[in-house]
């Protein structure tokens, strides 16, 4: 059995290895994210990029909001997913066995993203010790009281 914070070995002919960490993704100016449907190939392009298959799909459009929000499940893990059509920006958690650059590459080409940003997260339950961010972020009030 494989802690959550270890790395392990792909078994692919690279022999490059794998985090099972949280990562996220946040994609600006992509593309057709409109529908369930459009996400879902958009996915489904990524993952197969990675070697990986789609095993389970439960996304829905939010009808005030046009958003496209939900889980898709894979081999090796599942992604959260927000997509909002509006401004053209789509969040992505992804949890599991994926490396994070080469995620980063597939899904950025698959919803046809100008930009894409890589955070790598460490959460209590991945079995690490939770370490606070480099930097805080202060709300608008403190600034002022400051």
């Amino acid at each position: 059995m494989v802690a959550r914070d270890e790395r392990v070995d792909c078994g692919n002919d690279v022999s490059e290895t794998v985090s099972l960490k949280t990562v996220a993704i946040d994609l600006t100016g992509a593309g057709e994210i409109g529908t369930v449907r459009a996400v879902q190939r958009a996915v489904g392009r990524a993952l197969a990029f990675s070697r990986l298959s789609v095993t389970g799909s439960d996304l829905k459009r939010q009808p005030k909001t046009g958003a496209v929000t939900g889980t898709v499940s894979f081999t090796g893990g599942r992604i959260a997913i927000e997509a909002w059509p509006a401004t053209g920006y789509v969040s992505l958690d992804i949890q599991g066995v994926l490396r994070p650059e080469m995620a980063m590459t597939a899904f950025a080409d698959s919803f046809a993203a100008r930009e894409a940003v890589l955070k790598k997260m460490r959460l209590p339950s991945d079995g690490a010790r939770f370490k606070k961010p480099l930097a805080t972020v202060r709300a608008s009030a403190a600034r002022k009281a400051a």
